[in-house]
């Protein structure tokens, strides 16, 4: 695939972790997005073709607002958008229930290309729910990570002795309810091709650009899932806002949209737990990524601070969470 224009010069764009992003320019001053992908992860491939799946298929509604590919060079690891005019996602610009209703129009409309697209090309989601066993597997394995790290840095200890005396006991107790769930009633959580969707995974308003329409972008988890857990995804992102009535409303407005759905509030119930689990190890990756760090002498540095706020940040949403999934 070709672009057929030079660019002159270029700006970085702090926002994301898992590709470096930036601001090309012409010499006409036009601008344009480009997202290289970091060769230091080895699932950089899997992510760079989800997004180019993603764009193929979700340009063909009407009614979906995603950029344009104009120009993708694998060997590089580069993609190229075209630019849109938006700003990221603030209370000031959007209202938390006007993003809710925005995604639930937008999930209508991938239930609807889900039903239509035949695509042997996707993939699952990243972290799908297809497969409940694969997914309670990825989530073990990202707490042992965790507790493998070894270091005298203070918040290494604390982050550890978390994980232990809270998300491990609970998570333990989740995963034997359903497992003793799939056991005795396996077919329940068990979808039909027909039943699945396509999902970007990674789902909220950190992924959103509002200008005078809402523009989903950043489709690098995109793949098939189950319908329970991209309202999951959406609803239980940490970087939703705490808007509880909201968020009722939107669990209300997407099970009439599921409604043929028969185990549609089973499987919410099921899966609520261990996602919302998954979401908190999630946050604490960043002690992954700063493992050299951690392992050294404890002083206040922009890592610790860095590290110290996601350790924070995780345990207060495992603690709303829980008081959440504990009540329904």
């Amino acid at each position: 695939m070709s672009i057929d224009t030079d660019f002159t010069h270029f700006e970085a764009i702090l926002w994301g972790r898992n590709s470096e992003k930036f601001i090309l320019y012409n010499g006409s001053g036009e601008r344009y997005f480009a997202k290289v992908f970091r060769s230091n992860d080895d699932r950089w491939r899997q992510r760079f073709h989800a997004e180019l799946n993603a764009e193929s298929i979700l340009k063909k509604s009407e009614y979906l607002n995603v950029p344009k590919i104009l120009f993708w060079e694998e060997n590089l690891r580069v993609i190229i958008f075209e630019w849109i005019d938006g700003a990221r996602f603030t209370e000031t610009n959007l209202t938390l229930k006007d993003f809710f209703d925005e995604a639930l129009h937008f999930i209508a409309e991938l239930k609807f290309i889900s039903r239509t697209t035949q695509n042997n090309q996707s993939i699952p989601a990243s972290d799908s729910l297809l497969d409940v066993n694969g997914f309670m597997v990825r989530l073990v394995a990202r707490m042992e990570a965790l507790s493998r790290l070894e270091g005298a840095n203070p918040l290494l200890g604390e982050m550890k002795s978390f994980l232990r005396d809270d998300v491990a006991p609970l998570c333990k107790r989740q995963m034997k309810f359903l497992t003793q769930h799939l056991q005795a009633s396996n077919s329940i959580l068990y979808l039909d091709q027909s039943d699945r969707i396509l999902s970007p995974s990674d789902c909220g308003t950190h992924n959103v650009l509002v200008g005078d329409k809402l523009w989903w972008v950043d489709f690098e988890f995109f793949g098939w899932d189950d319908p329970v857990k991209l309202i999951l995804d959406i609803m239980l992102h940490p970087a939703m806002k705490k808007d509880e009535e909201s968020r009722s409303d939107f669990l209300t407005a997407a099970r009439s949209l599921f409604r043929e759905d028969i185990y549609f509030d089973e499987r919410f119930k099921c899966f609520y737990p261990i996602v919302a689990l998954n979401w908190v190890l999630i946050v604490l990756n960043d002690f992954l990524d700063v493992k050299e760090k951690v392992s050294t002498v404890f002083k206040c540095d922009d890592n610790d601070e860095a590290i110290s706020r996601q350790l924070s940040k995780a345990r207060d949403y495992f603690e709303v969470s829980r008081s959440r999934f504990e009540s329904l």
